[in-house]
């Protein structure tokens, strides 16, 4: 898969969300409006070979937008960290749509186990094994997300092993 054309494809989704429903509900022209959800549709249906048609798409509703720029309602562009975090959430689903049905199971069960384990660790009685816990949790989720299959492994075996030393009794000096 190219992650650049993914990362492209999630940046462009991001965008049009906000901006057809600003212009859909702001033009004032019901053509327009229409207009407005089938392009944003076009870019949310978009496949990885369509980030150029995606793009057009977007480019469009963003001059549309511009029409607009004096109305109060005009949406403004998040800050860098929101900016990341939206399209980090459609960057998951373009990745996702473009995985083979297998390794979206692996996901799934790989996802349940972290929980499971970050779960069962967050009660711990030490502060520190609660933290560590929370830590790996953190790696093992940015690694499922990213779809890297061996770091998400590592970081499951990581937290098994945490568990693993909670449940032995510890040895008397």
């Amino acid at each position: 898969m190219d992650f650049d054309r993914a990362r492209r494809l999630a940046e462009l989704r991001r965008r049009s969300a906000a901006l057809s429903a600003f212009v859909a509900a702001c033009a004032g022209d019901r053509e327009r409006a229409r207009e407005a959800g089938r392009l944003a549709g076009q870019v949310f249906a978009a496949d990885l070979a369509d980030v150029e048609a995606a793009e057009e798409a977007a480019e469009t509703l963003a001059r549309w937008a511009d029409d607009l720029r004096e109305h109060p309602h005009r949406p403004t562009e998040p800050g860098p960290e929101e900016a990341d975090l939206r399209m980090r959430d459609h960057l998951k689903d373009v990745v996702r749509d473009h995985l083979p049905v297998e390794f979206r199971d692996w996901m799934s069960e790989a996802r349940l186990s972290l929980e499971f384990g970050f779960r069962a660790m967050s009660r711990a009685s030490d502060p520190r094994i609660r933290e560590k816990a929370a830590y790996i949790y953190g790696r093992g989720t940015m690694a499922l997300e990213l779809g890297h299959r061996e770091a998400a492994d590592r970081e499951l075996e990581r937290l098994r092993e945490l568990e693993d030393d909670q449940r032995r009794p510890s040895s008397a000096v």
